[in-house]
């Protein structure tokens, strides 16, 4: 009996040592999510324009990992090995389950792009009508898309065209024509008073069929039919990365003034910040990031005093609180800029100015310019 019970002491000393020495189930996943964001870091840096996502049961267990980055995919695969969780899943984007359906085509005026796949979720985005997407997976009634621009969101399959590479050609191949109006509309009829078939903002694409005079008969991704008054569209602008010219750009950003502030909007329908920004640049040939602390590392810093007589038209002005850059406005000229705020409205840096902002004035962080050949900095 002494020697069993010697026995069973030693077993449950062992159980005990066994337990304390070993990693918990909740240390191990700790461990293996802080050495996975290191592989992040240098494959996905940023999560609004890449994947790279650990999805989990309602307990906390990984079911499986994504990412649309192949290298990503391929040592999160060895690392989720080497800790022993062999049997999870890990699946590179787009899904393969979707085949060659990885196109979509906006239909609608304008689609909202969402950071979840439900209604209530914050829109992050717009796109406009005839803007080309990359279908990355479906999650219920949800498509989650990357735009040209490589920003990603939730849409609903309802506000697109799928299709496969073979369709997606023979769309890019129709003649073009690109809504240049901040916003106009597609009639049944060559008539105002006919039924309207679809609302188009400014760079909205559609192919063109034939010039009816004043009006021009166009037609839809999803096939649609319609017409719209000649003089709101034009050849459509190529993103070349040209840098635009700043009194161009100013011409532009001045045809928005009124319209009205909205988190996510990136339409003649509401602006935010950068949403406005980057449509005023896109309709000059040139594609900005899509959020104000992306679109500040672009172009090079303009010095600037309290009479900004160095800042010239065009220049994006930046502003934030500490280190974070959280507004973007367009340069009028010296201390004039327009910006999208609680409307697309004009105000001064100059405290002399009656549409002075002292707020902007004390958060102005930093004055960029694309247009570098104008004159030395």
């Amino acid at each position: 009996m002494k020697t069993m019970r010697i026995i069973n002491l030693t077993i449950a000393g062992c159980i005990i040592l066994f337990t304390a020495c070993s990693p918990s189930k909740e240390n191990k996943l700790a461990k293996l999510e802080e050495a996975a964001e290191e592989i992040r870091k240098t494959t996905v840096p940023d999560r609004r324009l890449g994947v790279f996502q650990f999805n989990k049961d309602e307990d906390g267990n990984i079911t499986s990992f994504e990412t649309d980055h192949p290298t990503a995919a391929r040592r999160v695969d060895s690392l989720l090995k080497a800790y022993s969780y062999v049997e999870i899943p890990v699946i590179t984007l787009p899904d393969p389950s979707l085949g060659d359906s990885l196109y979509a085509i906006v239909r609608v005026g304008v689609a909202n792009l969402r950071g979840q796949p439900r209604h209530g979720a914050e829109l992050v985005d717009q796109v406009v009508m005839g803007s080309p997407l990359r279908i990355l997976k479906r999650q219920g009634n949800w498509i989650y898309i990357q735009t040209s621009y490589r920003y990603l969101g939730w849409m609903t399959p309802e506000s697109v065209i799928i299709t496969d590479a073979t369709g997606f050609k023979a769309w890019e191949n129709k003649p073009k024509v690109q809504v240049q109006n901040v916003s106009s509309n597609m009639y049944e009829k060559m008539d105002f008073s006919s039924l309207r078939l679809s609302d188009l903002s400014m760079n909205a694409i559609v192919a063109f069929r034939a010039d009816r005079g004043s009006w021009s008969e166009i037609e839809l991704a999803d096939g649609r039919v319609g017409y719209i008054p000649s003089s709101d569209i034009g050849i459509p602008t190529i993103i070349d990365q040209k840098v635009p010219d700043g009194w161009q750009i100013t011409r532009t950003a001045l045809r928005f003034h009124g319209i009205p502030y909205l988190w996510g909007g990136n339409s003649s329908r509401g602006f935010d910040c950068s949403g406005y920004t980057q449509t005023v640049y896109a309709a000059n040939g040139y594609q900005l990031p899509r959020d104000a602390n992306m679109q500040v590392e672009l172009g090079v810093d303009v010095p600037f005093d309290s009479t900004f007589g160095n800042v010239l038209p065009g220049d994006l002005l930046f502003f934030g609180e500490n280190d974070r850059i959280t507004h973007v406005g367009i340069s009028l000229g010296g201390p004039q800029f327009i910006h999208a705020s609680t409307y697309v409205m004009m105000n001064s840096l100059d405290p002399s100015d009656e549409d002075y902002t002292a707020y902007r004035r004390n958060t102005l962080k930093r004055i960029k310019r694309l247009q570098t050949n104008q004159e030395n900095l």
